[in-house]
């Protein structure tokens, strides 16, 4: 009975540690990025875009970025790329032509965004078209 209970008791010990060591962002911390954050609006030049319905989440995991459109039904149609920040741009490219950005981000397959200052789970992407000088914000608040 004592040697049932030792082993019942050891295999707890090896379940807990094995759970706490469990790696949670596949690859390392890449710092506030990581997780879900939804597009709460986008602008183009100061205007609400009136094409934007408010279902729309980046997620960030070491260097890939998934944006999802949710529909009315909660499926979700979701494109990958890739990302990297570096003094305060972020990088987007999307190199597969079956996944690419949304046509209401008005994002092309690569692009350079401006990131605004992160407070409160809040931050300002920003792009400017170099086409026709319209930049294009995306207010995102932190998700999960």
């Amino acid at each position: 009975m004592m040697m049932r209970k030792a082993f019942s008791a050891l295999i707890t010990i090896i379940l807990l540690a094995a759970s706490l060591a469990a790696c949670t962002h596949n690859n390392g911390d890449i710092g506030p990025w990581f997780g879900a954050w939804k597009v709460e609006a986008i602008t183009v030049d100061g205007t609400q875009s009136p094409n934007y319905e408010g279902n729309m989440f980046f997620e960030f995991q070491n260097k890939v970025i998934k944006m999802s459109l949710i529909d009315d039904l909660h499926s979700s149609n979701d494109i990958y790329g890739n990302w990297s920040e570096h003094d305060g741009t972020m990088h987007l490219d999307f190199p597969d032509d079956r996944w690419q950005p949304f046509a209401v981000t008005g994002l092309p397959s690569q692009c350079d965004l401006k990131v605004g200052k992160m407070h409160g789970g809040k931050v300002a992407l920003s792009w400017t078209n170099p086409a026709n000088g319209s930049t294009t914000e995306f207010q995102l608040k932190k998700w999960h």
